[in-house]
């Protein structure tokens, strides 16, 4: 911008008058790359807030999601672990709980309870003490569940006639008729392990009435088989 002056005839004061100085090529060349980065700049910055509100959004819809499933769907089961002492009852919860597997873990004294989730069902497992003075509780702890495991160790071939006449008595009680049964043999990674079928022989699970049962061969240890067990629990959840 530069400034002319003339003279009216009229009046013959001078006035001035801005006048605009013809831009030179160069700087219409410089303007339209300033606005052509500037329209980039815009660009991208949409871009990436049009990324970042589908982040947000994705992030607020999978809240509102997990927040109806535990609403409408979630569904919470009882489930009984119950054994001899040294079955690896306990070692077996903390696993599936998602903790690490310890061979020194203090015999349970009374009982114990976890919550294992497993995608919308949350098993409470209530792990009972497996020490004779402990037995006589198991059928309290039974009733009204979803599922009784009972688990035995299936290296140890001595105790199972034990197990096998504690199991039989308790399912014995009326109040426990129809509850499912799902019996473990543990300890599956040592050499001397029972098969599942001698597992169904030394314990007479054929001769189990009045309610389904399963049984499986399971290593705490080597986490083999677990995926199973809890499918198997899962599935009663909603009976």
């Amino acid at each position: 911008m530069y400034v002319t002056t003339f003279q009216s005839r009229a009046n013959k004061h001078a006035v001035s008058i801005p006048i605009s100085r013809p831009r030179s090529s160069k700087s219409n060349t410089d303007k339209a790359k300033k606005e052509e980065n500037t329209r980039l700049d815009l660009a991208h910055s949409l871009t990436y807030l049009r990324g970042t509100s589908r982040t947000v959004m994705a992030g607020l819809f999978k809240r509102v999601y997990d927040w109806l499933l535990r609403l409408f769907w979630a569904t919470e089961m009882d489930i009984t672990m119950i054994g001899l002492q040294n079955a690896g009852k306990t070692s077996l919860l903390r696993v599936l709980a998602g903790g690490e597997f310890t061979l020194d873990s203090i015999p349970t004294v009374g009982f114990n309870m976890k919550r294992v989730q497993k995608g919308h069902v949350t098993l409470k497992c209530w792990d009972l003490g497996g020490q004779p003075r402990f037995r006589s509780m198991w059928e309290r702890y039974c009733r009204g569940v979803n599922a009784i495991v009972f688990i035995v160790d299936s290296a140890d071939t001595d105790a199972l006639p034990v197990a096998k006449d504690e199991l039989h008595l308790l399912l014995e009680k009326p109040v426990l008729e129809g509850i499912p049964l799902l019996v473990l043999g543990n300890k599956s990674d040592l050499r001397d392990h029972l098969s599942t079928d001698e597992l169904i022989d030394a314990l007479d699970l054929k001769a189990i009435s009045h309610r389904e049962v399963s049984c499986y061969g399971i290593s705490a240890k080597e986490e083999t088989n677990l995926d199973a067990v809890l499918q198997w629990l899962v599935a009663r959840a909603s009976k």
